[in-house]
């Protein structure tokens, strides 16, 4: 079983090293995350007792970084770092 800290080093693999690793599974997340939004509402008086309300929301986000897996779950292939990883989204 593997015990103490989390441990980017190949040596340090639980998998790979049993009895001398650490970690089982690692991987570094390293992201930017920018999110903008807005709202808006307005209200229309029909009648004294008929009011309408309608409103409008806006948002987009962007997402960029860097993803890579440090020791591969059940010591499979190490794959190659997905750099500047760039998504964004608006609605």
């Amino acid at each position: 079983m593997a015990v103490g800290a989390f441990s980017p080093l190949e040596s340090q693999d639980a998998l790979l090293h049993p009895g001398v690793g650490t970690t089982f599974f690692g991987r570094t997340d390293d992201r930017t995350n920018t999110d903008y939004a807005g709202f808006g509402e307005v209200t229309w008086s029909v009648t004294p007792q008929l009011k309408l309300t309608a409103g409008l929301r806006y948002f987009t986000e962007k997402l960029e970084g860097v993803q890579q897996t440090t020791h591969p779950f059940a010591a499979g292939p190490v794959l190659p770092p997905i750099s500047d990883f760039s998504q964004s989204d608006s609605k």
